[in-house]
């Protein structure tokens, strides 16, 4: 992102009638996990139940493709009381083949504003307008410009990815997309308010190593939602049992046994950190996505340099 994006923001803000600057900007802070288990979920069939070690073989791909996002929501002020943010988000895939992790293509990158303000203003970003009874909106707002550019490279992603390849997505496999013939595509989910097990003992008695048993879900389009192959695993060792268990969506098209659950859960765990970094959700990020965090990271404007860029803007 260059230096024409933030003289726009800054033009748009010193022009705004009853604008009242932050004097702390703040950003958004990543959500944390919800407390586990808040709803017991229904599946629909069982494959297996109990715990099982994973096996050391897995599922072997030529190349495999990570896609993940990032998103910033920075508070600027108040437009006659209603909040103002400017709002950053990137979405990339990484490529992993023959042991080395690149970027894989050019990241996809997106930015606007968003305030509960009616209040028109001219802007040279997008303006996303929320409900202003509902402030958890921002979030669900800011999180909804970040999946669209998830989806897209999805979508990309079907063009690219061959027989012998697959894509990992940080995340549920929400996008019909996903579903389409033919396509290898697995989603690894780290935060756990719903509970798809018949029992929260099953979930806590897991070890390093193990996973739960199988079972299916209906995914994608509501009206026609296709068959996902899911379990819990646990990536590492830890007391706490809710510590580095992630929970996994494979489409039932390529994963109709016992023997191809074990698969995947290899290949899952064979993709973690090579050791428990103890950094924040290194014990459910797999390594790739984490490198792709880190890439956009790099891409996205930090809070120093907004605020260095606004400073005088927002007095």
């Amino acid at each position: 992102m260059d230096k024409s994006l933030f003289l726009g923001i800054k033009k748009s803000v010193e022009s705004l009638e009853g604008f009242h600057g932050s004097h702390d900007l703040f950003l958004e802070e990543e959500r944390t996990d919800p407390l586990p288990f808040q709803k017991q979920a229904s599946v629909r069939t069982t494959i297996d139940t109990g715990t099982f070690d994973i096996a050391h073989h897995s599922k072997k791909f030529s190349s495999v493709y990570f896609i993940d996002g990032i998103q910033r929501t920075l508070m600027l002020g108040e437009i006659d009381t209603h909040p103002l943010f400017v709002h950053f988000s990137g979405a990339a895939i990484m490529r992993r083949k023959d042991g080395v992790i690149t970027p894989f293509g050019e990241p996809l990158m997106h930015a606007s504003f968003i305030t509960s303000s009616p209040k028109p203003f001219e802007s040279t970003l997008p303006i996303e307008r929320v409900d202003a009874q509902n402030p958890l909106e921002y979030y669900a707002r800011s999180s909804s410009l970040r999946e669209n550019l998830e989806r897209t490279l999805l979508k990309k992603s079907l063009k690219i990815v061959g027989s012998d390849e697959i894509i990992v997505y940080d995340g549920r496999l929400v996008f019909p997309e996903v579903f389409t013939p033919g396509f290898n595509v697995l989603g690894v989910i780290k935060r756990h308010a719903s509970l798809y097990v018949p029992d929260k003992s099953v979930f806590y008695s897991l070890k390093h190593g193990q996973r739960t048993g199988a079972f299916t879900l209906g995914m994608g389009d509501d009206k026609d939602p296709k068959p996902v192959v899911s379990f819990y695993q646990k990536l590492f060792p830890k007391k706490d049992p809710y510590y580095s268990v992630v929970r996994v969506e494979v489409p039932h098209a390529i994963c109709q046994s016992v023997s191809d659950v074990n698969a995947f859960a290899g290949f899952v765990h064979s993709e973690r950190f090579p050791l428990d970094m103890k950094t924040h959700q290194s014990g459910k990020k797999l390594y790739p996505i984490s490198v792709c965090e880190k890439f956009l990271s790099s891409k996205l404007p930090s809070i120093q340099l907004v605020s260095v860029f606004l400073r005088d803007a927002l007095q």
